[in-house]
């Protein structure tokens, strides 16, 4: 008669289970980084469809769209001779719907209606009051323009396209119309909006802000050193609020350079030499960022996309985001 074969010994069991587990060491971080390569992967094509609805834009047009599509209710130059209805916060990013390459053609539809009627979106009314930061509604609301927000423009608004949300944003699930990406305002930030606020709505050094538009002749920087657009993270949060159809100083849509790369939202740094951040009360602190490790990818004037590191020199960082005066300012390798 013969005996079956003995089981397992103890000894062989935790040998096989270590063996387990080392493999599953070894394939995790594996898997991860193979998912946040295709992630990237994907953030870098968004980004590049963005540049070449923004080239398209700006053969049409001559120039480049604004970073928001009207003045909101400010009375000072180059804001003093708008109707209320050319007061709207439209983002950039809606003015580029008709050249990108996108299936939500009802989206599209919706929005190129609005545009080209009085109010588009978010105009000086009742219904709006409140809703973009910084905006004096009461001397110039208009009862005319509060019939703009329909059943179907707050539907269109709840919706985006896929181009323009990151797989690495964690974000993507959490609110409809949060993005992941941001126009570059230059290099004014939170800080000199504590100074004067027109300066950075309308007077930045960048290529996108409040109603002033610019021609790619304006750029002499170069359009290969200038950056146009980057990352954004937490667009579900309150300081970092990234509603892709609006346009506000330092939250939607809009971001600039004044703070490193990667700066969390509502942290700020100490600027005492040190890396360490604390919180502020202060509101947005309008800096790019990614969840990509190490850095962000951001777009270029020339239609390129580029990975700039966290630990960028800060003075090269700043430089790139300008349209003017820093033309030696070298885009550093990936």
């Amino acid at each position: 008669m013969h005996r079956g074969r003995p089981g397992l010994t103890l000894v062989e069991l935790l040998v096989m289970i270590a063996i387990v587990v080392a493999v599953v060491l070894v394939a995790v971080p594996f898997v991860q980084q193979s998912r946040e390569k295709s992630r990237r992967t994907q953030c870098i094509a968004n980004l590049k469809l963005i540049g070449e609805a923004l080239q398209k834009y700006s053969v049409k047009e001559g120039v480049y769209p604004p970073g928001r599509l009207g003045c909101g209710c400010s009375d000072r130059f180059p804001c003093e001779d708008l109707k209320v209805t050319q007061r709207q916060a439209t983002s950039g990013l809606v003015m580029l719907l008709p050249y990108l390459d996108t299936p939500e053609r009802p989206l599209l539809d919706t929005f190129k209606r609005l545009l080209s009627s009085p109010g588009a979106v978010y105009p000086p009314s009742a219904d709006s009051r409140g809703v973009i930061p910084d905006d004096d509604y009461l001397h110039c609301q208009d009862s005319s323009v509060k019939s703009w927000k329909t059943a179907a423009v707050e539907q269109a608004m709840n919706e985006r396209p896929p181009l323009l949300v990151c797989g690495s944003d964690r974000t993507t699930a959490a609110t409809a119309d949060r993005g992941s990406y941001a126009m570059c305002m230059g290099t004014k930030g939170p800080l000199v909006a504590k100074r004067s606020i027109e300066d950075v709505k309308y007077h930045n050094d960048g290529v996108f802000m409040y109603h002033v538009v610019f021609s790619p002749r304006d750029i002499s920087d170069g359009l290969a050193t200038t950056i146009f657009a980057g990352e954004t993270v937490a667009g579900d949060t309150e300081p970092s609020a990234n509603r892709w159809y609006l346009g506000t100083r330092l939250l939607d849509s809009m971001r600039s350079t004044e703070l490193p790369l990667n700066t969390p939202p509502g942290a700020w740094p100490t600027y005492d030499g040190s890396a360490s951040m604390q919180s502020s009360n202060l509101g947005a602190n309008g800096a790019f960022a990614s969840r990509h490790p190490g850095g962000a990818n951001f777009l270029f004037g020339d239609g390129n996309v580029n990975f700039l590191s966290e630990n960028i020199d800060f003075t090269v960082y700043q430089g790139l985001s300008t349209r003017a005066g820093h033309k030696n300012v070298p885009i550093p390798e990936n």
